[in-house]
Formats: structure tokens, C-alpha cells, sequence
């Protein structure tokens, strides 16, 4: 089903004011219920969108340790994961909030990793190699050789790696990746758990006994900016001269300068956080579809972003009840509805495991097909304002879902680019 593009701007225009955040966390947090734990976060409310597997990719991705988010790619995330001492280097593509495939795997005992226009930045701790190494589409190439390697960041051409051992003094050193030549910028640091780096040469480190340190990247001196006593810094993201987000002690990120109340609380451990600007057209999908007990509920699917100017833009909907009439709810916020806080438990509807997503601001009547999917076309035209964004649900007829024979479907936010 499509709607023309007036109609379209006609049910988005309401929701044009309504403007995202400048930037998003992407957080590795260790969950039981997927193979995957990577989650992206909205820092302005602590709202979680958790990326899932796509129908039909089964990529069995244990024990996500370190992400990393490629700014020149928006649908490439790049992510270590393995179990043991086995970890692999993992590329992921991602459409939406799903997983959409595998780009590649190379065997690597890493840690942490960073990309950058360069090439993909990685740390290998023990081994035969331990130092930091650069990946490319050439291959491998070490950088500098040094144990217990850990932490590794860039800014433009400037790279740096810091090493970890528990209780032991830290040694970083910097990296020119324009020419591959890498200095030991000093030794003896605090231990450190936490490096970012930003314009200008400017180095922040995070230690182990919860300090923030900035650090000379000409002379290695450093200078104690902050005493926090919230834990150990195991993570850091964000810009040098803004906003930075700190992972303390594998379960909280707050932000600095803030409050002592984390901007997000992971349900298990936290291994690594990473920092994307939304600067792309984004559609990702949250929450859970309820339906028939024992059969798929029905549920969004990514078909493509809603990029300004995009006519073929289309909400599609698969595993409901073949033939069933439906409707798509567009609303403009996922957090609350008339004075209630979203996501609302419909169970006082009759509708046990259900939740609404989004609220209402305007529906859609369509109908499943055979298959139990369907497609509405949204067409974007070109004059909506930018970094705008939507939210949406499905609803559709069915008999064997509850007691009011109705399934819901999970939710979506889009982001207008």
C-alpha cells in the first residue's frame, strides 16, 4: 500500500518539531537473551534500542567485547566478539536496528579496536604480537610493539594506545597514521582503563581508581582534571571539548561534566561504549511484537531509511495473520502519551504482553497480505525539515492473540536525513 507524497508531508508535517538528539551511545552490554548486545542509546533519556538479528541472518555473534562506529559509513558498526581467547574481528552491516550481514572476520586476538579513516585500529594484549595494529584492506600491519596493550584511540591522524595490567603503571604511545610512525609518549602513568582523543592533540584518560587525567600529547605530562569516585573508568566516549561519556565500573555510563546519576544503567555488563553522530537518516526498531502464543508476533522490517526526498520510503510489516486488517499508528514520541510514560503495558485492554510503543497522532487502515505482510509506503519529500523524526506502530486483527483479538507489533523511531 502507498500514500501519495502530499499525504505523506500532511502526516509527518505535525511531527517536523520534533528534533533528536546531536548523537547516540552504541553500547556492548552482555545479555542472555540475544547473541548480539549491542544497543543503541539515547543519552537525553537513557532509552535503549537493542540490535537485533535480521529474518534469516543467523550469525551467532558470543560475547560482544568492543564496538566502534565508522563515521564515513553510518550502516557499518564494527565489533569484536568471541568467546575464550579466541576473538574475532567482526564487520558488521546494519539496516535499521537488525543486522543485515557479515562483511568479514579476521582471526585476531584483539581487545579494544577504533576505526578511522585509515584503517580499523586494533589492540592485542598477549600473544606472541601483543602492540597495536592497524587493519586495512591490504591486511595486518603492526604498529608498535608493546605488552598488555589495551586502550586504543584517534582523532584524525592522531592515534594512541595505552597499555593495562591490574595495579600497574600505564605506558602510552602515539601514532602518526598518516606516515605509520609511532613514538612512546610516556610511561608510568596511573593504570589506566580509558583513552579519547580529540581536535588539537587533546587526550583525556580514564584510571582505574576513577580520575580523569588530561594529558600533554607533546610532552606527556599529565594533569588530574577531575576526581569522580564513582569506580573505575573503563571506557570513554564523546568529544574532548564537549560532552564525554564515561563506562564506570562495567555497568553505568554518566556523563562529564554532569550529575552523579548515570545517563544509562545497563540490566548486565557493560564492556565498551562508542559515540555516533546523527547525521544520517536512521530507522531502528525497539521493543517486543506480541501475537499468537507460539507463532511469530507480527513485526516491522527494515525496507530503507527515510532520507529527505526519498519517494519508495515504506513501513513493512511481516509475520501477522494473513489477511488481516491493520493499522499503522504515527506518533512523534516514544516516552509519553496523554501523561502516561511510554511503553504503556495494554494489559488493562485485555491484551496481556503487549505494550504501546508510540503515541497517536495519526493512523493508516491497511490490510496483511497472504503472507501475513505488509508494506506502506511513506514518501518523504524534500521539504521537511532536517534531523526531524517519527514514531510508529502496527496494530492488526487477531482472533487467537488475546482476549480483545488484537496484536501489536514493536515499535520504530526514524530519524529524517
Amino acid at each position: 500500500m502507498r500514500l501519495a507524497p502530499l499525504c505523506a508531508l500532511a502526516l509527518l508535517a505535525p511531527l517536523c518539531s520534533a528534533q533528536v538528539p546531536k548523537g547516540f551511545l552504541l553500547v556492548v552490554e552482555e545479555d542472555s537473551s540475544t547473541d548480539y548486545g549491542l544497543r543503541y542509546v539515547d543519552p537525553a533519556n537513557g532509552l535503549a534500542t537493542t540490535l537485533g538479528a535480521a529474518r534469516g541472518v543467523n550469525l551467532r555473534l558470543r560475547g560482544p567485547t568492543a564496538v566502534s562506529f565508522d563515521q564515513q559509513d553510518p550502516e557499518r558498526i564494527q565489533v569484536l566478539t568471541g568467546v575464550s581467547s579466541s576473538i574475532d574481528l567482526r564487520f558488521l552491516r546494519v539496516q535499521g536496528s537488525e543486522v543485515a550481514g557479515l562483511l568479514a572476520t579476521v582471526p585476531l586476538q584483539a581487545i579494544r579496536l577504533e576505526v578511522t579513516p585509515f584503517g580499523t585500529l586494533v589492540t592485542v594484549a598477549t600473544g606472541s604480537a601483543p602492540g597495536l595494529w592497524l587493519l586495512t584492506a591490504r591486511g595486518v600491519s603492526p604498529l608498535h610493539r608493546l605488552p598488555n596493550m589495551y586502550e586504543v584511540t584517534a582523532h584524525g591522524s592522531d592515534a594512541y594506545g595505552a597499555s593495562y595490567s591490574v595495579g600497574q603503571p600505564s605506558t602510552i604511545v602515539a601514532t602518526d597514521l598518516t606516515t605509520a610512525q609511532t613514538r612512546v609518549l610516556g610511561s608510568g602513568y596511573p593504570t589506566l582503563r580509558a583513552l579519547l582523543a580529540g581536535p588539537g592533540g587533546s587526550l583525556v584518560a580514564g584510571t582505574e581508581s576513577g580520575q580523569l587525567l588530561r594529558i600533554d600529547t607533546t610532552s606527556g605530562s599529565a594533569t588530574v582534571i577531575a576526581t569522580l569516585g564513582l569506580g573505575p573508568i573503563v571506557a570513554m566516549a564523546g568529544e574532548t571539548g564537549g560532552a564525554q561519556y564515561l563506562l564506570v565500573g562495567n555497568s553505568d555510563v554518566h556523563v562529564w561534566p554532569g550529575g552523579v546519576a548515570p545517563v544509562y544503567r545497563g540490566a548486565g555488563r557493560i564492556h565498551d561504549i562508542a559515540w555516533g553522530n546523527v547525521d544520517h537518516a536512521s530507522l531502528l526498531f525497539h521493543g517486543t511484537a506480541c501475537g499468537r502464543t507460539g507463532q511469530p508476533a507480527g513485526r516491522f522490517a527494515y525496507v530503507n531509511a527515510p532520507s529527505l526526498g526519498n519517494a519508495n520510503f515504506a513501513l513493512a510489516m511481516v509475520d501477522g495473520r494473513p489477511g488481516a486488517p491493520a493499522v499503522l499508528v504515527l506518533g512523534g514520541s516514544r516516552t509519553r502519551y496523554q501523561g502516561a510514560g511510554l511503553p504503556l503495558d495494554l494489559s488493562f485492554l485485555a491484551m496481556p504482553g503487549c505494550s504501546l510503543y508510540t503515541d497517536v497522532l495519526a493512523t493508516v487502515p491497511f490490510s496483511l497480505n497472504a503472507a501475513g505482510g505488509a508494506s506502506v509506503g511513506l514518501p518523504i519529500g524534500a521539504t521537511l525539515f532536517r534531523g526531524s523524526r517519527f514514531d510508529a506502530q502496527c496494530f492488526h486483527l487477531d482472533t487467537q492473540a488475546n482476549s480483545l483479538g488484537l496484536a501489536a507489533s514493536n515499535g520504530a523511531e526514524g530519524i529524517i536525513r
